[in-house]
């Protein structure tokens, strides 16, 4: 390659045009001067190939006068110049000879580094330093530029596109692409071209914020933390700092939403954000997961004791109010902790460690903190078992209604039933109630479930009377659940009608979690059942929060003792003095008493002397199939009739 060779002039471009040159030069001005579509410029091509193909040789003179017009050469008022074109293109364009001189630049070059000339050397001292000034990376731009212009083992090849981003130092980035060009004399020079990218950086930068930071708390997001988390996953060492993670949601947030709303609820998620982050150091950083869910992700810990001082301070903080929407708002922490080991193969199941301990702190009522161990994942799986079985049992229809007897004391005769739901699978009992109905109300099922008891006593009760049986006053369970949230009114109207048996005949057993949050409304819907026909019964009374205050505002027919109280009513003092006082204050409400859990005939004995009306327990009957139980307890209306 010859240092001294020269750029071809003008004139002897425009006298070398040949007919595919000319073609060539049409199809260019044509690009340029018209918007057409990929299908138009196909066209346009293949037409001007077919020429080419038809011309391989001079016109001859029976060539018809425009085709002789097309390929005559340019003159120089035909020739286009396409170098205003090219200035406002809005990109630098810049073509060097072998020997770094100055063969072409554009107007929009003088933007960037200064006004050129055509024929100037471009690695003048001049030049280049007014170039490097204005460069942010000048040693990265260096080392492409040297790399460029000393090119080892025939690097970059001819044709060979090599790029770099230029940051200049008035804070705008250039993409700058440089090409070897092979000129028509055989000469070698570069083409450089650059273009302004600073806007497509930064919306980058934008897309990256917006996929690694929270937009309502400014926290980072999940991706990020688990993108952090999965690189101290892979560098885990046994021997080394110790790194944890303490996995919180909000206590009550849900509330908050429903009461002030959403835009309230947003500024909570603010507010906890900045508290929090106060209370952390320089190690440890605070995500927002989504949600009300966020994590603190400890690293460089030295000290084991130091995460539940830090979950402390989380909690401790959580006791100011939160302003919100001009009020204070009270929300509590479930802290869930997971330390990182030798067994965790990812961020994911580091986050699930922690997800599962704080979701254990829910269930134990909230407002505290939790480590993870082994026994909380073996019993979250079997609570994820017991749904899905739960689940298979509705569908398959695997529940059967017992019925417990419950015995008048005054009449000393069968006086009613509580239908009581057992699970069986496979001829057996698959799952005691005390496990499966938490589990169900804790998911969701406890209302298909309720409907399915809610269908079979009414059937009973129908068929009992179509078999000529005395009438009695059956008892149902029903769940806070369904009690709060579900369509109570409607399933049981529902079930009544479509079986045709009077709400007369049906007791609903409501327990206190029932109205404990909400009395105004409690009592609202338990006078509409009442109006329906159904009586009423508080079951479990005196368990939880009870309250001898409830029996003067609960409109209820009836309230049944718990049998923790009545189980001890022969040996301790403070249980006997308790019934007794429950029975005497729900008779001046006008309530009847069940006692449950009866089993001996010293309790019974006591339970008469106190006024109790009615009892329910082993020593009269136990829970049995309904086969059993017709069998068993209950007798025919005539002899009923003939007993009076």
């Amino acid at each position: 390659m010859s240092n001294h060779a020269s750029i071809p002039t003008e004139v002897e471009r425009r006298s070398e045009v040949r007919p595919t040159k000319a073609l060539r030069q049409i199809l260019c001005t044509l690009e340029q001067q018209v918007n057409w579509t990929a299908q138009k410029r196909q066209q346009v091509e293949e037409s001007i190939r077919s020429l080419v193909d038809q011309f391989e040789e001079p016109p001859t003179s029976q060539t018809s006068p425009a085709i002789q017009t097309l390929f005559q050469p340019l003159s120089a008022s035909e020739f286009f110049d396409a170098s205003p074109i090219l200035d406002e293109l809005g990109e630098a364009i810049l073509l060097l000879d072998s020997s770094g001189h100055i063969a072409y630049a554009n107007q929009c070059v003088s933007s960037v580094i200064g006004t050129y000339f055509v024929g100037h050397d471009f690695f003048t001292a001049q030049h280049w330093s007014r170039l490097l000034a204005a460069v942010d990376n000048k040693h990265e731009f260096l080392t492409w530029v040297n790399r460029i212009r000393h090119p080892v083992a025939g690097y970059p090849a001819l044709g060979t596109v090599s790029k770099m981003l230029l940051r200049l130092n008035s804070g705008r980035t250039w993409e700058v692409s440089c090409r070897q060009k092979a000129f028509h004399n055989q000469d070698t020079g570069w083409l450089i071209n650059a273009k302004d990218i600073s806007l497509l950086m930064a919306g980058r930068e934008a897309a990256k914020y917006n996929s690694y930071y929270d937009p309502l708390t400014g926290l980072p997001n999940r991706a990020q933390f688990l993108e952090t988390l999965n690189l101290f996953v892979k560098d885990f060492d046994e021997d080394g700092l110790t790194v944890a993670i303490l996995c919180f949601n909000l206590d009550g947030f849900k509330f908050v939403n429903d009461s002030l709303g959403h835009l309230a609820g947003d500024q909570l998620l603010q507010r906890v954000a900045q508290r929090v982050a106060a209370q952390l150091n320089s190690d440890q950083v605070l995500y927002r997961l989504g949600g009300d869910e966020f994590a603190i992700l400890a690293s460089h810990m030295t000290d084991l004791h130091d995460l539940p001082r830090l979950a402390g301070k989380i909690e401790k903080s959580f006791l100011l109010p939160f302003v919100v929407d001009a009020k204070d708002t009270f929300v509590g922490s479930s802290i869930g902790i997971a330390v990182l080991t030798e067994g965790c193969q990812s961020a994911a199941d580091l986050l699930q460690h922690a997800d599962l301990a704080m979701y254990q702190v829910k269930d134990l009522g909230g407002h505290g903190h939790s480590y993870y161990n082994e026994d909380i994942r073996a019993d979250i799986k079997k609570r994820y078992q017991l749904r899905n079985d739960l689940r298979t049992a509705i569908k398959q229809n695997e529940f059967q209604v017992y019925y417990q007897p419950k015995y008048d004391l005054k009449t000393r005769t069968l006086c009613g039933a509580e239908a009581l739901l057992r699970w069986y699978r496979d001829g057996r009992v698959f799952c005691h109630p005390n496990q499966f109905i938490p589990e169900a109300e804790k998911c969701g099922l406890i209302v298909p479930i309720s409907q399915l008891v809610f269908a079979q006593v009414a059937k009973d009760i129908v068929r009992w009377q179509d078999q000529g049986f005395m009438p009695i006053l059956t008892s149902v369970n029903v769940s806070a659940c369904h009690f709060q949230i579900g369509d109570l009114q409607e399933d049981l109207l529902s079930h009544v009608i479509e079986n045709g048996v009077a709400p007369n005949l049906i007791e609903l057993e409501i327990t206190e979690s029932s109205f404990l949050h909400d009395m105004n409304r409690a009592i609202e819907k338990i006078r509409t059942l009442q109006r329906m026909g159904f009586s009423i019964s508080i079951d479990d009374f005196g368990t939880g929060y009870s309250s001898l205050g409830y029996l003067k505002q609960l409109p209820a027919d009836t309230i049944k003792i718990d049998r923790t109280f009545v189980a001890e009513i022969e040996t301790s003092e403070f249980d006997a003095t308790l019934v007794e006082s429950v029975i005497r204050i729900a008779h001046t409400q006008g309530l009847k008493v069940v006692a449950e859990g009866a089993e001996t005939d010293a309790s019974v004995e006591i339970l008469t002397r106190f006024g109790c009306d009615q009892l329910q327990g082993y020593w009269y009957g136990k829970p049995v199939p309904v086969e059993v139980f017709v069998k068993d307890f209950l007798r025919p209306a005539s002899e009923h009739a003939k007993a009076k």
